[in-house]
């Protein structure tokens, strides 16, 4: 009767840890999702209000660099499929892209730091392409 009593406490916490461990995963996929929409809205139209909803969801919950930036990444392609410019040119040309990010980085520099530095490092990026 004891042998059991430690095996079936074992299989308790291992339970409560799986449990514990797929809650945090719903968590951090809502927000990444969160985080991806409000990135969206922030390409689509960078008003000072989306620049600050997304600065909010950035400072609220930790995310690594990496998928900041691969966020970022799947937002721009969403925002391709979403707005083609009246000349036939798709928003992932560079040019206007970069003058996008521009417009969207003038704009955050004006509200807090952290979205500035997200679009700072892409801007980076076209420099160096």
């Amino acid at each position: 009767m004891d042998f059991w009593v430690p095996i079936a406490l074992a299989v308790v916490i291992i339970v409560a840890l799986i449990v514990f461990y797929i809650y945090l995963t719903k968590v951090r996929k809502r927000y990444e999702q969160e985080c991806f929409d409000a990135m969206l809205r922030m390409l689509l139209q960078p008003t000072a209000s989306n620049i600050s909803a997304l600065e909010n969801i950035l400072k609220t919950n930790w995310i690594t660099g990496k998928a900041k930036h691969d966020l970022l990444y799947q937002a721009e392609l969403e925002a391709d499929c979403l707005s083609i410019m009246p000349t036939g040119e798709i928003r992932s040309s560079q040019p206007f892209l970069q003058q996008r990010y521009n417009q969207i980085f003038t704009a955050a520099q004006v509200s807090q730091a952290i979205v500035a530095e997200l679009v700072k490092t892409r801007l980076t990026s076209f420099k160096k392409a």
